[in-house]
């Protein structure tokens, strides 16, 4: 069946957008619904045209009382620019695949295998089915729940759940007008007999009201746009709902706004699921009060991370954040954190294959606490409101590049004599450099997050800069013995000034840690690349993708302690054995390059070529 969608699309192909396609699939959709003879006989028709075929489609919407002015509007536009022959071999190729297939499956697998699915239209996209299942089945909906997406997108949620029960109680909202009418004619061709779908911006117009109240539902499922800038606040500041009263989220992200108003709209034993990014349960400021307040009412029920590379339109890690405002007596006061980064099936895209969702229910639901996949945190312990499960559910392996795959035995870690980098340093973040303080003659050299490769510091091809007045530059200024630790990036950078400079600033991506007297810089910087160190920054570090490193997390790292002349033995010890190692392997390389010749030669080549270096 996919190949006879493809091939009626292909004969629009050069002839309108492919993100006006699902125009087209819907209209022919709809008259193929009303009446399964129309197109066959429009075609047959001597008098054939674009305008005959757009007056079935609208007759069609009448017929089936489905409202979706700016489809048709959309329409009229494609079937002014479009040739007629191109109309009809579409026809022709649509009723092909009608032969085998209905109406309601021809317009589900455009759905589902077009780019729709990657936000390619109108700024929209579609949650992948297999996270929506799993949402779907931890909310584990009942046919007399109420149901709601605030959010809807292309409705995918919502199909799901009208295919198991065409008469659920369902409204969805959808902000952009003809996404929300493609919902409207997915919605019609399930069979629906209790879904509305409303259209307009849920933060600031809520559509779900009764005499000037927010209608509550029983279970809530959404997916808003991540890390959406806000650019007004008025909608948070004169909401007549009370929706926002854990707080009004930041400028820079919308994502507590619309995690606040599920939570608003929920029944006083409702339930929800959050499909968010993981900045928004880690991210300091106004969302951390928003947070804490939010595990004050002790509504979060379980956070469950997921794996990296899921959803098809973008790499953003991201987790389903569980609200309960019923929670069974044993959950009390607790939030399962389930670490399900690892828990995916991988086949050219990753997805969450029917055993990973079972997997990942069955923790949730059986109250299982497993082995660095998850466990029940006490509201007590959770630290700085931060809701990442991979703060809490530690796993003891670490991949190290050269070394391989590590495990580490935490009784023997814990042993350790150790003291925190904090009381032995002096940590400050760098510069926060923007492109209008770059200058080629600027008066200070900065170093930036390319300028450190293994290990060290490129000083001749710093870039140059200026610092705005009255900026504390000294706060800022490196100096011969700093570690340099990077605070973002897919990989932790750490280098040692080893050379007196002067005027070199850090940039904002770097902390700089200024040991005391009792404390040899190289030491810090070879334990930090230890297993132990490197499972501490693994840690610390916030994000799955882009780590996030706080100046808090870098004091709390914990260094084992040795005596000064200890480090130094330790460093000498290391630095003769390598010294020894590379000239060894710098002999070998010769005697490789010598063997080479020697076989050169014997094939009589030895007068043909001559090195040069």
């Amino acid at each position: 069946m996919d190949n006879q969608l493809w091939n009626a699309l292909d004969k629009l192909r050069g002839s309108i957008d492919q993100d006006n396609y699902i125009i087209l699939i819907t209209a022919t959709t709809l008259a193929q619904y009303h009446d399964e003879t129309k197109i066959q006989s429009l075609l047959q028709s001597p008098d054939f045209s674009n305008n005959k075929f757009k007056q079935e489609v609208k007759s069609a919407t009448r017929d089936l009382q489905i409202e979706i002015p700016h489809i048709l509007e959309e329409l009229d536009i494609i079937l002014e620019k479009i040739e007629m022959n191109v109309i009809q071999e579409f026809l022709f190729s649509a009723l092909d695949s009608f032969k085998t297939i209905t109406p309601t499956e021809y317009f589900e697998e455009f759905i589902k295998t077009s780019e729709i699915n990657s936000g390619k239209r109108g700024g929209e996209s579609s949650t992948p089915n297999n996270i929506n299942k799993l949402a779907l089945k931890i909310l584990n909906i009942s046919r007399e729940e109420s149901f709601l997406d605030p959010s809807c997108g292309y409705g995918n949620a919502i199909v799901t759940l009208l295919g198991n029960n065409p008469s659920q109680e369902i409204v969805g909202q959808e902000i952009i007008p003809l996404v929300s009418e493609i919902i409207k004619v997915r919605v019609m061709l399930s069979g629906a007999t209790n879904t509305i779908i409303q259209t307009g911006d849920v933060l600031k117009d809520p559509k779900y009201t009764d005499n000037g109240s927010l209608i509550r539902f029983d279970t809530i499922y959404s997916d808003a746009p991540m890390g959406m800038k806000i650019t007004s606040f008025e909608p948070f500041e004169e909401d007549s709902y009370n929706r926002f009263i854990y707080g009004i989220p930041p400028k820079s992200s919308a994502d507590w706004g619309f995690i606040s108003n599920g939570i608003s709209s929920l029944a006083e034993k409702g339930r929800a699921a959050f499909l968010t990014n993981t900045g928004a349960l880690f991210r300091t400021g106004t969302e951390k009060k928003i947070r804490q307040r939010v595990l004050d009412f002790d509504l979060v029920e379980a956070v469950i991370s997921l794996a990296p590379g899921l959803l098809s339109f973008s790499t953003i890690p991201t987790v389903l954040l569980i609200i309960n405002k019923n929670k069974p007596k044993m959950r009390k006061n607790k939030v399962l954190m389930i670490n399900a980064e690892e828990i995916v099936t991988d086949d050219k895209q990753k997805f969450l294959s029917e055993d990973n969702i079972q997997f990942i229910y069955d923790l949730y639901t059986n109250n299982q606490e497993v082995d660095q996949v998850s466990k029940f945190v006490d509201l007590k312990d959770i630290e700085d409101s931060n809701l990442i499960p991979s703060k809490y559910v530690i796993n003891n392996e670490i991949n190290l590049g050269d070394l391989g795959r590590v495990r580490l035995n935490f009784k023997k870690v814990n042993e350790l004599n150790t003291v925190e980098l904090g009381e032995i340093s002096e940590i400050k973040r760098g510069f926060n450099l923007t492109s209008k303080d770059e200058s080629e003659d600027g008066m200070y050299r900065v170093v930036k997050i390319s300028d450190v490769q293994e290990g060290k510091i490129d000083f001749e091809h710093l870039a140059r800069c200026n610092v705005k007045k009255n900026t504390k530059v000294e706060n800022f200024l490196i100096k011969k013995g700093d570690i340099l630790i990077s605070t973002r990036g897919m990989t932790t950078k750490i280098a040692v000034v080893s050379e007196d400079v002067e005027n070199v600033v850090l940039s904002q991506n770097f902390n700089y840690i200024r040991l005391n007297d009792a404390f040899d810089p190289i030491w810090i910087k070879m334990f930090l690349e230890s297993p132990v160190g490197q499972f501490q920054l693994e840690l610390n570090a916030a994000g799955s993708v882009v780590k996030l490193l706080q100046t808090a997390d870098i004091k709390e790292l914990k260094i084992p302690v040795k005596p000064l002349e200890k480090q130094k033995e330790i460093i000498s010890f290391y630095k003769k054995e390598t010294k020894k190692i590379q000239n060894e392997i710098e002999k070998l390389q010769i005697q490789l390059k010598n063997e080479k010749l020697k076989m050169f030669n014997s094939m009589g080549l030895e007068e043909t070529f001559e090195i040069l270096e």
